[in-house]
């Protein structure tokens, strides 16, 4: 093949990636993206100020409502609209890992 049909090549991979890539990113949902990142803030703090940071490789858990009641949060409703219940915070070695559970109640 030719150099430039290479090139060519190359910069329509590019492109469709990059294109891909921007679709799935912008149909994101941006509040819960937010609502995320306060909520492992809070639950840091949390752990950290009530000294019940585990030790590496040991999890805990902790509930949405103690982090409302103790006021770590405010937006009780986004916390409904999601189904938010609680937070598994797991002590990494260079990241520590959350695992947001939702428990949604079901109307029957």
């Amino acid at each position: 093949m030719n150099k430039k049909i290479m090139v060519l090549w190359a910069v329509v991979v590019v492109l469709l990636l990059t294109a891909i890539f921007l679709i799935g990113y912008s149909r994101k949902d941006k509040d819960y993206m937010k609502l995320e990142a306060s909520i492992r803030n809070a639950t840091y703090l949390y752990l950290k100020n009530n000294n019940q940071i585990p030790e590496f490789d040991e999890s805990a858990i902790v509930f949405t409502e103690d982090l409302l009641n103790q006021e770590y949060l405010k937006d009780s409703k986004s916390l409904n609209k999601y189904c938010i219940k609680s937070v598994v915070f797991t002590k990494g070695l260079i990241k520590d890992k959350y695992k947001i559970n939702m428990e949604c109640e079901i109307d029957n």
